[in-house]
């Protein structure tokens, strides 16, 4: 129903973001013996700032970060965020999703 906002979001981040690597670490398995899988993929993320209501969410420190991640890609928290030597933990994702339609994630990032 809103695929058109899916693809704008998509288009705008990647005019205006810059290229991460998301690397996303799950346990698969049993929960007596779990496997971790590591999945690294490339995507195009776009800095961004926090608006009061994240401030009113979330516990945000000085240095933390926002980035905006399309939906092609799910985060999960604990995933990072490779920026060259730089590497984000995901604290927190906030998910833009009118119904069941998902256009974008607001990811909260720290050192």
């Amino acid at each position: 129903m809103h695929e058109w906002a899916v693809g704008l979001a998509a288009e705008l981040i990647a005019e205006n973001g810059r290229t991460m690597q998301l690397v996303i670490t799950e346990n698969t398995c049993c929960a007596w013996d779990p496997v971790q899988t590591i999945t690294t993929v490339d995507v195009i993320v776009l800095q961004t700032a926090f608006n009061a209501s994240d401030k009113n969410q979330w516990l945000i420190e000085a240095h933390d970060k926002a980035f905006l991640l399309d939906s092609s890609v799910t985060p999960i928290v604990g995933s990072t965020l490779v920026d060259g030597e730089t590497h984000y933990s995901i604290i927190n994702i906030a998910t833009l999703s009118p119904g069941e339609t998902t256009i974008l994630y607001k990811l909260q990032a720290r050192v």
